[in-house]
This record gives structure tokens, C-alpha cells and sequence, in this order.
């Protein structure tokens, strides 16, 4: 798993790609560059989430699937 560092900098990598996909009128690229960015968002959250006051935690549903598969 990538860590806030890295994703944070893959973030500002697309950013910069998708300024270039807009400018060269590449709308396709432009699609794809926006939904890589979200999905590095949501990764980003997550890890946030996790390690909010400092304590790594597990969001609800991860601990229940871990319990399923623990079953």
C-alpha cells in the first residue's frame, strides 16, 4: 500500500498531467486524469481516516470482512 507521502505526490503528478490533457484538448485524457485523481483521493482518505489521532484504525466494514474471513 502507497503511503500518504507517495500518494499526495502521484496526486500533484495527475494534476499536472490533466493541465496538459486540457490544454492539448485531450478531453478523453482529461476523463481519465480526473478519475485516477479521485481514486487517489479516496485512497487518501482512507489512509487518513486510519490513522486520525494517531492510532492506525480499521474503518467498520474492513474489520467486518476480516471477520468473515477469519470465520
Amino acid at each position: 500500500m502507497a503511503t500518504i507521502s507517495e500518494l499526495e505526490d502521484a496526486k500533484r503528478t495527475m494534476i499536472e498531467y490533466l493541465k496538459l490533457k486540457v490544454k492539448q484538448e485531450d478531453w478523453h485524457g482529461c476523463a481519465d486524469a480526473a478519475m485516477d485523481i479521485r481514486e487517489i483521493d479516496a485512497k487518501l482518505s482512507v489512509l487518513r481516516e486510519r490513522l486520525q489521532d494517531g492510532k492506525p484504525k480499521d474503518r467498520p466494514i474492513i474489520q467486518y470482512a476480516k471477520n468473515i474471513v477469519e470465520l
